[in-house]
């Protein structure tokens, strides 16, 4: 974004403002699946897992490592797509968008 900022481009930023908004719910929804992953397995080391709560805390760490493997790869793709800039649909005429 710094980058567009400099090059004076102030359209792209609104232009991937969800793009980011979406990026940035990925990496924070992963900081705290991995923050409830760490206790859980800690809670799972503590208990054994004969305990009738390890299924509740295999669960914590399963979901954390399916976000990480499935999901928080998208942030990459993001990033890709916001340094390219590509942008041809600001170049569509406006009468492209007007029913007569």
């Amino acid at each position: 974004m710094a980058g567009y900022l400099g090059q004076g481009k102030f359209s792209m930023i609104g232009f991937f403002a969800t793009r980011i908004l979406n990026a940035i719910g990925h990496i924070y929804g992963a900081k705290l699946l991995l923050e409830y992953a760490i206790i859980a397995q800690k809670k799972i080391d503590e208990l054994g897992k004969e305990h009738f709560e390890y299924p509740y805390y295999a669960g914590k760490v399963a979901s954390a490592k399916f976000f990480a493997h499935n999901l928080l790869p998208i942030v990459g793709n993001i990033l890709r797509i916001i340094k390219e800039g590509y942008n041809s649909v600001m170049e569509i005429p406006e009468a492209s968008f007007l029913l007569e």
